[in-house]
């Protein structure tokens, strides 16, 4: 197989140009309504979306595929829930800082001052503020402010609830996939 830095022959019969990726007819991507799988080779790839006040997305971690989700009032990382709702969050901004809200029940994202997060206010205010920073590993940080630090959202070690942590620990690098 070719690396990364041989050239691409454009002189070739090809169907596709260079740079297109078209999944093979024996691929099924209904599997993952969200797929992130380079079907010609077994890369990892990401969606690069950055997130904008006004837009409405599905917020997952890209290497275990669970959305951040709201159920029962409480926030967890679950796979697709299907039609089932309490996925989709719409960013705002309020005084530079994004927030993120379910539009079903109109509940903010934020911290539950227990070292985890919740979404149970109807208020853009200081525990619901976040800001989005580029991850290393591509997708983006989400940090919160702690008096003076950011702490970073980050899934728990069984990969099924949020939590803050601070200092050196890299966070997960969130994906957002816009929805509408």
């Amino acid at each position: 197989m070719a690396s990364a830095f041989d050239p691409i022959d454009l002189n070739t019969e090809s169907s596709t140009t260079a740079g297109d990726l078209t999944p093979p007819p024996s691929e099924d991507p209904s599997e993952d309504p969200l797929p992130d799988y380079d079907y010609y080779s077994s890369t990892f790839t990401r969606k690069e979306t950055v997130p904008c006040p006004g837009n409405t997305y599905i917020i997952r971690d890209p290497t275990t595929r669970r959305q951040i989700t709201l159920e029962g009032g409480e926030l967890c990382l679950k796979h697709s829930t299907g039609e089932q709702g309490g996925y989709h969050w719409v960013c705002i901004e309020n005084d530079g800082w994004l927030g993120f809200y379910d539009p079903i029940h109109g509940m903010y994202m934020g911290r539950d001052n227990k070292g985890g997060y919740m979404a149970k206010v109807k208020k853009h205010r200081g525990w619901e503020r976040f800001c989005a920073r580029r991850h290393p590993d591509g997708g983006y940080l989400l940090l919160s402010q702690h008096w003076d630090a950011l702490m970073k959202m980050e899934a728990n070690k069984s990969g099924t609830r949020l939590v803050e942590i601070s200092g050196k620990g890299r966070g997960t690098a969130w994906e957002f996939v816009q929805v509408y």
